[in-house]
């Protein structure tokens, strides 16, 4: 028990509060709270039981893995089409991933060395112990960098997530392709972090930028395809509205039009009388 790692039971934290988040305007089932609490136990069971990772492939086949339990278990807690539950779990990981790689390079300028994050994956809670005081500060440092993540995207990115919305995503394959740029920054992250190497401050840092903006596009590119359907229902709205008018409009044109010859005819009629000639059958 003392040489389990804790960074799985870390991660799916970290993963159920973005998950949170993003889904906070969502519909949810009934017995919200128990269902939600059930989801948070299985998963981190799931984190417990599951076997150490020895390599970048299975680090981030395991994260995968734990992060596909807790979009599951989602699943069970919020009553919403499968789109919208894999939209909010993309925009989640990338958050987590954001705040990660923030702490990185936070706590790189600081120490003015390689990030201790680096080394995360082999540090046990024993490990963790020795460490000290050094353990704490580090401690304090990564939960301010993910508190301020996670609030700056709350107003940034989940607000923009409108209660009861239906998140109707046209195109599928910029989703793909923002889900499999994800994938492909976190499995170079586990290439980095499960080398356990000391990279120094520059490169340190450098990484840990290059991931930050990275993370960020996603996250913008993801919001702006909302963005973009939501543009789009505007404008079928208001072309459904230009139609209906149009169509009102020759209605009523066509409604004056025979007004004007009924008015025409009992014009015509009136004078025929007026001339003492009977008016027409």
């Amino acid at each position: 028990m003392g040489d389990f790692p804790f960074y799985k039971i870390l991660f799916v934290a970290e993963i159920v509060i973005a998950e949170l988040l993003f889904m906070l305007r969502l519909k949810k089932r009934g017995f919200y709270p128990l269902r939600f609490a059930a989801m948070c136990v299985v998963s981190l069971i799931a984190a417990f039981f599951l076997p150490l990772a020895e390599n970048a492939i299975l680090f981030s086949a395991e994260f995968l893995l734990l992060f596909l339990i807790v979009s599951a278990g989602t699943v069970f807690c919020y009553k919403e089409r499968a789109v919208n539950i894999v939209f909010c779990s993309i925009a989640a990981y990338t958050l987590q991933h954001f705040s990660y790689e923030t702490a990185n390079c936070v706590l790189s300028l600081i120490t003015r060395a390689s990030s201790p994050l680096f080394g995360i994956y082999g540090i046990t809670p024993v490990g963790m112990t020795a460490l000290g005081a050094e353990a704490v500060f580090c401690a304090a440092v990564y939960v301010m960098c993910y508190f301020t993540c996670y609030t700056a995207a709350y107003f940034v990115f989940c607000r923009k997530i409108k209660k009861n919305e239906e998140l109707k995503i046209k195109n599928s394959r910029l989703l793909f392709l923002i889900a499999a740029g994800l994938l492909v920054n976190i499995f170079f992250n586990s290439v980095l972090v499960s080398s356990g190497e000391e990279y120094g401050l520059v490169i340190s840092v450098i990484l840990s930028v290059y991931n930050i903006i990275c993370c960020f596009f996603l996250l913008f590119a993801q919001f702006s395809l909302l963005r973009t359907n939501r543009l789009e229902n505007d404008l079928a709205i208001i072309n459904y509205m230009i139609d209906k008018e149009k169509m009102q409009y020759e209605l009523l044109s066509r409604n004056i039009d025979l007004i004007n010859m009924k008015c025409h005819d009992i014009k015509h009629q009136i004078r025929k009388i007026g001339s003492g000639l009977p008016p027409d059958a």
